[in-house]
Order: C-alpha cells, then structure tokens, then sequence
C-alpha cells in the first residue's frame, strides 16, 4: 500500500515543481529586479555630457599628469560609455583600453565600468567608482575597490 501512496505523491510533487519553476521563469521575465541603471534618478546629470578629467588624487598627493588632461568621459546611455583618452596617452602605448559598458551597482553609488584590452593582449577590466558627488558640472569618483585591498583610493574630478 505504501508503493501506491508514493507515487501519486511523487507526481503532484513534481508537478508542483514544474509550476514553481514557471512561475520562476515568468517573474524574471516581467518583475526584473531592483537598482537598474535606467531607473537612477540622476541619470540625466550623468549621460550624454563630456565629462572632462581635471584632476587625479591619490591619499593628497597629486597624481595629475599633462596626459591625464586631455581624457574626456562620456555616458551616451543607460549602457554604453566613450572614455577619450586623448592625444596624450598617459602609460604604455602598445595597448588599448576601449570603453564597452557601465552600469551603476550597490543602491545607485557605485560606477561599474568595463573596458575591452586590445595591443599586445586582449581580454577585460572592470573598474568600480564610488560615486562621491555628482552634479550638472561636477562628477568626482573614487576607487571603490582599494580600501578593500588595503590601497589608499585614487579621487578623479571630471568637469562639464
């Protein structure tokens, strides 16, 4: 008699399951979650302007060099950044660093932008930038992983 109990429990149970993962599936098709990059509020500050980098920090020590001067950020879209790095290319050359992608993480602070390595190998960075102050001019960021890493964080200022 135990046999011919199991079995029907059996297949409730996985027809449970089989509507569970479809309930699943269809929740993170039409609720995504939370933080995206679209809803920041201040997203109109930040895209579509030439964010151009004035200074560089590091623990009040300035690290600013003349290559430095000539970058210009730019976020097109909720998605796509242009980083300029202008005619004077600060470090070496043999590489290119090309901007691919960006989003903003940990409840709208913290820039995640991600740069395609191109020269003498290939692959990705990721780099992670605390938001410190944004406005309709000023954009001042700094390296969210360092003191995790027992670094002191770099401090950029980018003017509009």
């Amino acid at each position: 008699m135990k046999a011919e109990q199991s079995v029907p429990t059996l297949l409730s149970l996985l027809h449970t399951s089989k509507r569970t993962i479809l309930f699943l599936a269809v929740a993170f098709v039409f609720f995504p979650g939370c933080n995206k990059t679209a809803d920041f509020e201040d997203l109109d500050l930040l895209t579509q302007k030439d964010w151009h980098l004035t200074s560089r920090v590091q623990g009040g020590i300035a690290l600013t060099d003349d290559c430095d001067l000539d970058d210009v950020l730019v976020f097109t879209d909720a998605t796509d950044f242009d980083y300029n790095f202008g005619d004077l290319i600060c470090g070496d050359s043999s590489f290119v660093k090309d901007a691919d992608t960006w989003k903003i993480i940990d409840d709208f602070t913290v820039l995640r932008m991600k740069y395609r390595l191109q020269g003498n190998g290939t692959g990705t960075i990721i780099e992670y930038w605390k938001i410190l102050e944004l406005n309709d001019t000023l954009l001042l960021v700094e390296d969210a992983l360092a003191e995790g890493n027992d670094q002191v964080p770099e401090i950029r200022t980018y003017q509009h």
